[in-house]
């Protein structure tokens, strides 16, 4: 409970501090204007601008995954894997979006709500053998009030203050790759999840916010540990079944500083986070089960930032973020914990980097380059009986990684579960989107994309064996875009 208590009073200290911090004086920073443009209409004094866009896309991939228009690159296969020696090739109109934009005013308050939805949710009866009925999923769903002393309080689903931003620290201004792939670039830190935050103007070119949102742990551990422990368990009422979910502390804990001194956009941001797991003394015939929740602390701390030359012309970002238990939040979705010896869950060091340069060399046509990596640390343990435990553990066999047998159906691939652990995975990526019209009718346009991906796993002893992967993935899309109003 120590832990805990010191997490909250961080937190409440950091929204104290920015509610001291605002001036009285500063203009809202999210005020809507009041013009109607071709893609939007008024409804009793609301500006509502739909928003999304129709699109047919194709991706090929070197290496099978069985995955739709987002790749998952953690599970690029080895060569032990049948989908490491066949390619894959998908059509998909599944990341369509639809959703709406709403702007009003309440006095000298400005009032803004958004959602966003796409069909990239699956449901228990979804499949591409006939009529492709996927399910609509949600993406974000917020609503905010932005005061006239300049503090906009924001709640709901939105992408997480921890995502990279490219102006102020407003909603709908995250520097998102313009990606084709669902499942963006390797390096990229984000998420879409639940969470309550408070923004504040602190001059004319600084900005400060802290969030609280949604937690989750994800948790990887090789061999068996000295005593029993849980973590979590398949989701129960209104989550998936066939998803494990976390037994989760605390919220996380998220905070950011935003500069524009005039040349470039400057981040500074941090996440505290709590891991907790129940471990139990090992079971003993005639005694009572003795157990005891064990909670740890992880975090990070990150830096951004952004240049725009030739009136946006060109566009160059940075973006890097290390500490323990942030796995989560890179795109690959390496672990954030492992398990030790004694069954305590153990926080994974990790760093990711992501560099971008976007290019805008005419009024329709964009270029785009990304290189990123993804770093997840060896923490490992042995137990009593000289096992590994834990990730990446060097005791670990995983000479079934290149050793492929006979499947076991014809949808269902052979072999021994792999065992190695990723220790980075390494991407680069080119692009490019062409607008053939654009115009009040909305915008017709088409792009395509290149990744190579590799992976690269923690060595094993005394063999030395470290399995690698990797995989080329090419897009296409050709999309209509509604008009997006007076924005």
């Amino acid at each position: 409970m120590t832990r805990v208590s010191t997490y909250l009073r961080v937190g409440v200290a950091a929204l104290s501090l920015a509610l001291r911090a605002a001036p009285a004086s500063a203009q809202s920073t999210a005020a809507p204007d009041d013009s109607v443009g071709p893609g939007a209409f008024r409804f009793r004094g609301v500006r509502i601008t739909p928003v999304g866009y129709a699109t047919l896309e194709a991706v090929y991939r070197t290496r099978a995954l069985a995955a739709d228009i987002g790749t998952p690159f953690n599970a690029i296969p080895f060569r032990g894997a049948p989908g490491a020696h066949l390619s894959e090739l998908r059509l998909s109109a599944r990341q369509s979006r639809l959703g709406a934009a709403v702007d009003a005013h309440a006095g000298p308050t400005a009032l803004r709500g958004f959602v966003e939805t796409d069909f990239l949710g699956a449901g228990s009866s979804s499949n591409s053998n006939e009529s492709n009925s996927y399910a609509l999923r949600l993406r974000q769903f917020w609503a905010e009030a932005a005061f006239a002393n300049g503090l906009t309080l924001s709640a709901g689903q939105t992408w997480s203050l921890l995502t990279p931003g490219r102006s102020r620290l407003a909603l709908r201004a995250e520097s998102v790759p313009a990606t084709i792939d669902a499942q963006y670039v390797v390096g990229f830190d984000w998420a879409r999840q639940a969470g309550v935050r408070l923004t504040s103007r602190l001059g004319s070119s600084a900005w400060g916010a802290i969030a609280i949102e949604e937690s989750q742990t994800t948790f990887l551990s090789r061999g068996t540990p000295d005593r029993p422990f849980l973590v979590g368990q398949a989701g129960g009422s209104a989550l998936n079944p066939l998803a494990t979910y976390s037994y989760d502390a605390a919220p996380d804990l998220i905070a950011k500083l935003a500069f524009e001194p005039g040349i470039g956009h400057y981040e500074l941001r941090a996440v505290g986070r709590l891991f907790r797991d129940r471990v139990y003394a090992p079971f003993r015939l005639g005694e009572a089960q003795h157990a005891d929740n064990y909670t740890t602390t992880g975090g990070g701390v990150g830096a951004d930032a952004r240049w725009a030359a030739h009136e946006r012309r060109a566009e160059l970002g940075i973006d890097a973020l290390w500490g323990r238990g942030i796995g989560r939040y890179g795109t690959s979705q390496l672990p954030d914990a492992t398990v030790r010896a004694d069954g305590h869950i153990a926080p994974i060091r990790a760093a990711h980097g992501l560099a971008s340069l976007d290019l805008h060399p005419t009024a329709t046509l964009d270029l785009y380059a990304y290189a990123g990596v993804e770093y997840a640390a060896r923490t490992a343990d042995t137990a009593a009986n000289g096992t590994g435990v834990g990730y990446g553990s060097p005791r670990v066999d995983v000479t079934s990684c290149d050793t492929e047998v006979a499947p076991a159906g014809p949808f269902s691939p052979g072999g021994a579960s792999c065992l190695a652990d990723t220790r980075a995975l390494r991407q680069g990526t080119v692009g490019l989107w062409h607008r053939a019209f654009q115009g009040d009718y909305g915008t017709a346009q088409w792009g395509l994309q290149y990744s190579y991906t590799s992976r690269l796993t923690w060595a094993t002893a005394p063999a030395g064996l470290a399995p690698r992967a990797n995989a080329h993935v090419i897009l296409a899309s050709l999309r209509y875009v509604l008009p997006q109003g007076s924005r």
